[in-house]
């Protein structure tokens, strides 16, 4: 299952994975960046044992 959530301007979306979870994550429009790196949209980009933090955009999540 997947999830889309959409981030209002200038603000964040915060998730933690846990060591034995991947979590997979595709930018679907706008813009949007992680530890001030730029995501391309419709690239995926997998965490693992992580803390992230995305600022705005709208996003593709599992579950």
């Amino acid at each position: 299952m997947t999830s889309i959530v959409e981030i209002a301007r200038e603000c964040e979306y915060r998730f933690e994975v846990a060591s034995n979870e991947k979590l997979t994550l595709k930018l679907k429009s706008g813009s949007a960046e992680i530890f001030g790196v730029e995501l391309a949209i419709d690239n995926e980009y997998t965490f693992q044992d992580q803390k992230v933090a995305v600022y705005t955009c709208e996003e593709s999540l599992p579950g």
